[in-house]
């Protein structure tokens, strides 16, 4: 069956002072954003009840102000993307950036010098059922980061992943500055995050958390081929029974 484009929309300029249209009941849009746009401090859906929605971000474009990011929101907004590409890109969140609120197979990529910028959190499988979503921070200079409480990968979904290679880096800045893989009882399994290449980091100024209650199940983080994962705080993995993971150290998983 094949699939047809339904809207693009492509800014250019110097500063456009209104959001940007949100592809929200709509399947099969695309925005391009290569300029400055203020969202006016409005929620921002790729994929909001639709599917295969998809966002760009490159040369410097900034979407900004957003208060909540939602890449696919609703259990129907399957299959939506993001990419925030190139030197100063940025799309920055007043609150959160989910991938994947209650949606199944949605896709964050953060590569070659941009930036994800959280107020709050950054949340990946939030609502149970939002399963298989994944993220890609990858080049150096590329960064998400959360300035608030955490990151979670697997809040409540299963087989969300995230994959920080070739000098990419996940900030966790707050105060807290936590960092969990699977964090609802009943749910948040099988979730894995690989930190992998030289120079690929994981900082956070918190808790590394694999598996934070019961029913957390299968869990996994491996570091390999020069990554490095740092906790300012306590790395802990399974915090109550039943909650298994599975580290793999290469080289070294330790806090500072």
């Amino acid at each position: 069956m094949k699939q047809h484009l339904k809207s693009l929309i492509v800014l250019v300029g110097a500063l456009c002072a209104f959001g940007l249209a949100s592809a929200q009941a709509e399947d099969y849009t695309t925005n391009i954003v290569i300029t400055s746009v203020n969202n006016g401090a409005a929620d921002y859906y790729v994929g909001n009840t639709g599917k295969t929605n998809y966002l760009e971000i490159k040369t410097g474009g900034q979407l900004f102000n957003v208060k909540d990011a939602y890449i696919g929101n609703a259990a129907t907004a399957t299959f939506n993307s993001a990419l925030v590409t190139d030197p100063s890109s940025l799309l920055g969140a007043n609150n959160r950036v989910y991938v994947g609120n209650s949606g199944k197979s949605n896709v964050l990529t953060v590569a070659n010098g941009a930036s994800v910028v959280a107020t709050a959190q950054v949340l990946f499988g939030f609502n149970a059922g939002s399963d298989g979503n994944w993220g890609l921070v990858t080049d150096p200079g590329s960064v998400l980061q959360a300035n608030g409480v955490n990151q979670v990968v697997g809040r409540a979904g299963s087989y969300n992943s995230l994959t920080v290679s070739n000098g990419g880096a996940v900030l966790c800045s707050g105060a807290t500055g936590n960092f969990a893989i699977g964090a609802v009882a009943g749910g948040g399994s099988n979730n894995w995050v690989l930190v992998t290449g030289p120079g690929s980091s994981c900082n956070l100024n918190g808790q590394l958390l694999l598996g934070l209650v019961a029913g957390n199940s299968f869990n996994s983080l491996t570091i390999s081929n020069g990554g490095g994962v740092t906790a300012q705080k306590d790395i802990i993995l399974g915090n109550t029974a039943g909650a298994a993971t599975t580290p793999s150290r290469s080289p070294a998983l330790a806090p500072d």
